[in-house]
């Protein structure tokens, strides 16, 4: 069966070849990894995220709020009371994520590796 391999960002195969290089892997190992091809985030998207990030520093209500980690493991999508919404009593608490730096909720059919959810 044939697997599909994913494209790293350039960040992310960045790290595996100063990795290999330090870790003095095989010349053709590093060879192999610096000619990989790595994704690069279309200006649209990339704009989107700005002025999502944008819109978040500009709001009084939201910019100032810090989660803990404790905090940010009850959005696992369990039942719970958030701290950040106590007088709503128990509910499901949305999936969220930690990246950096920025908590983010999960769409309800945004797929994930669950142990992603509630972590950072």
């Amino acid at each position: 069966k044939v697997i599909e391999e994913g494209v790293p960002s350039l960040r992310y195969l960045r790290l595996l070849q100063n990795g290999a290089k330090s870790g003095k892997l095989s010349p053709e190992w590093i060879q192999r990894l610096d000619s990989l091809e790595y994704y690069i985030t279309p200006p649209k998207v990339r704009a989107q995220t700005n002025a999502w990030i944008a819109d978040f520093h500009a709001d009084p209500e939201r910019k100032d709020i810090l989660w803990t980690a404790e905090e940010l493991a009850k959005y696992n999508g369990s039942r719970g009371t958030s701290s950040n919404n106590a007088d709503s009593g128990e509910a499901i608490l949305a999936p969220h994520v930690s990246s950096m730096e920025y908590i983010v909720e999960l769409h309800p059919k945004q797929w994930v590796f669950s142990s992603w959810k509630g972590h950072n």
